[in-house]
């Protein structure tokens, strides 16, 4: 006997034969399905199936994001292998020859803001010589050599088992190269058209610098690993990689393959991975990793700044999930965006106002499309139309040129201008009026002699450790007119200036992070309906947020977290997964009424699994397609039974929806319960159980398809 259709389309009634693999697994279990009208069939699953769990490992931690590996359903999916920017302040400023300045630099102490020196105190002033590895300033010492950065801990991984390399943008390109690399990494990287052109014309610079470099290179090297070892305990794990050369980021760039948002790409048919617009910079993605029974969001640098110039992020595609993988969140206190570049416009007025130039060490993309747009605007507003812009980096000119033609990559206003025709960004216009003069380096001798100033000038990298923006710090430290303005969130300024002190120029640090915050993030999970939330350790515990503000999730979303190491085993709460069925099959259907409101019908076929897709198909069998719909009223079950059987009867009610009913004269008990009726009759005699069948099926439905 079956009890009422359930709204979930699903009862467990009878035999039936089936075949069905998942996951490389065969299973004979059998079952028939019945399925409303309103319901879409689904199978039921096993909990203990492989599939059911996801299982993610934490690579390494930057302040930027995180390079995840991600198991579900048999599919390996790595997420940002990002290099680690942060290492580079172990080093010395990597001088070229263009931009060498023939001068001795001091370091004076400041145990407050200069962490290196909890890693590079000499305390044995005899393990190493001054000119061979490492270089003293003071009573602090740098690596004397060419960069090395701390790269992800590919070791813990096997590359012949990574299907799937995701980029979220930029600046996660980074540590791409070292994968495509190796001979047995056979798998597929996706990114979007602009994280792949910036990305590549950022570390195409990086490249070309620090090869250029007079720093020592292989003769110091063979002393680093030796360096690392006399470190405190822990630096030795932190996995430095001398860079890779120009042909190996050619060569990773070419296998890369460009999506768009809300393109869905299928995984062996076993997954579906989407990205969608993160709101951070141009072409940066979140991802949505759909199986046929779980959504997993991984959620990577996002913002909800409104006025910036990438594509408003898409809300709506992290909604529903089962799981949420969120890092690469801001660590400041959520300050408006707008605030801070009133005051960097406020600082950059002043310094030329009296006369001195302004140096802002940033890429020469993201957030000085944004700057050149309001620092241009504010400075003709204060009547300062002379004061020129600079933007000297070898990518500069592709930088601008690509976020020109970006259009669906840009928010709706900046894209309608592609289409009237007009420039979506003001440097176009600067650059044909002489505003904003566009060079490769410091090189061109000629245009650095004639620059105007007072002046501002982009250039270089945040870290101070390559680029021009060395050479005019160098240049400009010593007047107290000049200014320097960090905006980059991710990089220790005291630790950046540490090789260029002393300096009398002013200094101001205005991080311009539009990434979400603790306080953003905690309204973002009370209002979407994750299972699960899963993300960084010290996101809780207050101390990555410089305002103590932790990240705090409703109770009723099951939080985790993870290491730089970890292994995290994440079981889903869902057991079903949703399966189709075959026209053949569809046309077959005949519904019954079962009730003025309700529809019924029964399926009798064969659930199969081609391409990892599960599919219901027609199957014949000689098995009884009737079957009993309905509930059971006991009040009226028993007085029909009292109504229509001679002799006393005797009610043993066991709870609220079970009973029993013993007839003495006919020797026969009926158990009654929610999921089944038992007739039993001591004799034997079948007349006497038909009979109380009969009596039984006048209360129930039978449906005859």
């Amino acid at each position: 006997m079956a009890n009422t259709l359930p709204r979930n389309g699903l009862i467990c009634c009878g035999p039936a034969q089936r075949k069905f693999k998942l996951a490389r697994k065969a299973s004979a279990n059998t079952f028939s399905l019945w399925c409303g009208i309103l319901a879409k069939p689904i199978l039921l699953l096993d909990r203990a199936t492989e599939a059911l769990m996801v299982t993610v490992t934490c690579l390494g931690e930057t302040i930027s994001g995180d390079c995840l590996l991600i198991s579900h359903n048999g599919v390996n999916i790595l997420i940002d292998p990002v290099l680690d920017l942060q290492s580079s302040l172990l080093y010395v400023p990597q001088e070229t020859k263009h931009s060498q300045e023939q001068r001795k630099f001091s370091l004076k102490k400041d145990e407050e803001y200069n962490f290196l020196a909890a890693y590079l105190r000499q305390d044995d002033p005899t393990f190493f010589k001054a000119d061979d590895v490492l270089k003293t300033f003071g009573d602090f010492s740098l690596i004397n050599t060419k960069i090395k950065y701390r790269s992800p801990l590919f070791e813990l991984i096997e590359f012949s088992e990574i299907d799937v390399v995701l980029l979220s943008n930029s600046s996660t390109l980074s540590g791409l190269p070292y994968i495509t690399d190796h001979p047995e990494f056979n798998g597929v990287i996706y990114a979007t058209e602009p994280t792949i052109r910036l990305g590549y014309h950022y570390l195409e610079e990086l490249l070309r610098n620090i090869s250029s470099s007079i720093c020592k290179a292989d003769n110091a090297h063979r002393k680093l690993s030796c360096f690392l070892d006399y470190l405190p305990e822990g630096v030795e794990h932190l996995n430095y990689k001398p860079l890779y050369d120009l042909s190996s980021l050619k060569k990773c760039v070419s296998t890369i393959t460009c999506v768009s948002f809300r393109e869905k790409v299928n995984v062996y048919g076993l997954l579906d991975i989407t990205p969608s617009s993160s709101g951070f910079s141009i072409g940066s993605c979140n991802w949505s990793i759909q199986s046929s029974f779980a959504k997993i969001c991984v959620m990577t640098a996002s913002s909800t700044f409104s006025t910036g110039h990438p594509v408003s992020i898409d809300v709506e595609a992290l909604k529903n999930g089962d799981l949420l993988i969120m890092n690469g969140l801001s660590p400041f206190s959520p300050t408006p965006v707008a605030d801070v570049l009133g005051e960097i416009c406020r600082d950059v007025a002043l310094a030329v106002s009296s006369g001195g130039n302004v140096l802002f060490p940033v890429r020469a993309c993201g957030l000085v499309y944004d700057l050149l747009e309001i620092l241009h605007v504010h400075l003709n507003n204060l009547n300062k139309q002379g004061v020129p812009f600079y933007l000297i980096s070898m990518s500069a000119s592709a930088s601008l040129a690509y976020s020109n033609i970006f259009s669906e990559w840009l928010n709706t206003e900046k894209a309608e201008r592609v289409f009237l025709p007009e420039a979506p960004f003001a440097h176009e216009e600067m650059t044909r009026a002489q505003r904003l003069i566009v060079l490769d380096s410091v090189a061109n001798t000629d245009e650095i002699r004639k620059m105007r100033q007072p002046c501002v000038v982009f250039t270089g990298d945040p870290t101070l450790r390559w680029g021009d923006s060395c050479y005019f710090l160098r240049l400009w430290k010593s007047n107290p007119h000049h200014l320097v303005v960090f905006t980059d969130p991710d990089v220790s300024v005291p630790a950046s200036l540490a090789p260029f002190l002393p300096i009398k120029m002013k200094v101001r640090i205005h991080p311009t992070d539009t990434r979400f915050t603790a306080p953003e993030v905690n309204a973002l999970l009370s209002d979407f309906a994750f299972h699960s939330v899963l993300m960084p350790k010290n996101y809780l515990s207050g101390f990555f947020f410089k305002e103590k503000k932790a990240i705090s999730p409703p109770k009723k979303i099951e939080l985790l977290t993870y290491e730089s190491g970890d292994e995290v085993h994440i079981p889903l709460n869902n057991r079903f997964i949703t399966a189709s069925m075959t026209k053949d099959l569809a046309n077959s259907i005949r519904f019954c009424r079962v009730s003025s409101q309700t529809l019924a019908s029964s399926i009798n076929g064969q659930l199969s699994l081609y391409n990892n897709t599960c599919e219901l198909v027609p199957f014949m069998s000689s098995y009884q397609t009737g079957h009993l719909f309905g509930t059971i009223e006991t009040d009226k079950l028993v007085q029909t039974l009292i109504n229509n059987l001679h002799g006393g009867v005797q009610i043993i009610k066991k709870d609220s929806l079970t009973l029993e009913l013993h007839f003495e004269s006919l020797r026969s008990v009926v158990h009654v319960s929610p999921h089944k009726t038992i007739i039993h009759v001591e004799d034997g005699n079948e007349a006497t159980r038909l009979r109380i069948k009969a009596l039984l099926l006048q209360h129930l439905t039978t449906l005859n398809l």
